[in-house]
């Protein structure tokens, strides 16, 4: 597989070129699969958002199976791929142990070769997917917003750039070649898809979406380049807060954020997770509602074993929004931020 994940939570899959175009790692059932997902024994694994990869000559497009036939997955969200050229089937979900939620598959282009097999299917929503090569939309996808042609010219669908002749056969074809065009004709990608409320808000090579609108369907916005017409939408007041802190501690140790959020109590408030050799992360989801002071410590279960010293921090939601507004990086309070979207980064510094 060109991009696995095993067992992974919390992941986004982004803005990728996956392209197969070589039988050199092909499997006994054919060539690699694009990206690729799975847990270990009676694991359910969850939260993974695929979004703006363009994938070409693929076996399969985004599978997941469950390992030994035992593991499920929640919350998969597969928001403007744009598939082609797959040989077999473009996106395949096997039965997973548990009745998953919040799946969702929106505003993808997607070449059809066969549609094999996609378990718990009413557990998924879709819609405002485009199917090329079928008459139909597949009944394993169906839902009325979607749409499928098949007796089209391919040329017309993506906007005409010099050296995209060869849609068909050529897998070494510039990922460029699959800009939508203005005036496709029976087939639109260009400003067709579902309205924007999952944050993709950049496309594949980083222009802007016109959330205001119905954003375009597969990986690319515009026909050429970012676009100098488009009004983008404010970013809103409303941001997720991801607080990092570098503190190294032994294995059996944590980091945990305390304050009044939790009334100061070690026990209930919130761990934060390790990535990296010292580095501990924690993301309050719509964060800028709060106001609070807080304080990091090293932890042992309920019990803290080193508080960070004096002053408390202190955080005001409604004043860091209105800086992140203003730039999307600086100082706040005694930590450095960073915005990217609606992801504000606190990066401090143990005191």
């Amino acid at each position: 597989m060109s991009i696995f994940l095993y067992s992974t939570n919390n992941t986004i899959v982004d803005k990728n070129l996956i392209r197969i175009s070589s039988n050199s790692y092909n499997s006994w059932f054919g060539r690699t699969t694009g990206i690729g997902m799975t847990t270990s024994y009676n694991k359910i694994f969850g939260n993974i958002t695929i979004t703006n990869n363009i994938i070409i000559g693929a076996n399969m497009g985004v599978l997941f199976y469950p390992e030994g036939s035992k593991g499920g997955y929640d919350k998969i969200k597969i928001f403007h791929n744009t598939l082609w050229n797959i040989s077999q089937t473009p996106i395949r979900f096997d039965e997973s142990i548990n009745t998953p939620t919040g799946c969702e598959m929106k505003n993808n282009f997607i070449y059809v070769n066969e549609t094999k097999q996609f378990a718990s299917k009413s557990s998924w929503s879709f819609g405002y997917n485009l199917y090329y090569n079928t008459y139909d939309v597949p009944d394993i996808y169906y839902d009325t917003t979607s749409k499928a042609s098949k007796q089209l010219n391919i040329s017309t669908i993506f906007n005409s750039i010099k050296g995209c002749n060869n849609y068909l056969y050529d897998l070494n074809i510039d990922a460029n070649c699959f800009r939508p065009s203005k005036n496709p004709g029976k087939l639109k990608l260009y400003h067709s898809g579902a309205p924007l409320t999952n944050r993709v808000y950049w496309d594949y090579p980083n222009c802007y979406r016109q959330s205001s609108k119905n954003p375009s369907i597969g990986a690319f916005e515009f026909p050429q380049g970012c676009s100098e017409d488009v009004d983008p939408e404010p970013i809103p007041d409303t941001f997720d807060i991801k607080y990092k802190i570098n503190v190294c501690t032994s294995a059996q140790l944590a980091v945990k954020m305390v304050g009044s959020l939790c009334n100061w109590n070690v026990g209930s408030c919130p761990t934060m997770t390790k990535e990296g050799n010292c580095t501990w992360t924690y993301t309050f989801k719509e964060g800028t509602s709060n106001s609070f002071n807080y304080k990091f410590v090293v932890a042992q279960g309920s019990m803290a074993l080193m508080w960070e010293s004096d002053p408390n921090r202190r955080f005001s939601g409604s004043t860091l929004a209105s800086l992140a507004n203003k730039i999307d990086s600086g100082i706040y309070e005694f930590c450095n931020y960073v915005r990217s979207g609606k992801l504000i980064t606190l990066t401090c510094k143990w005191r």
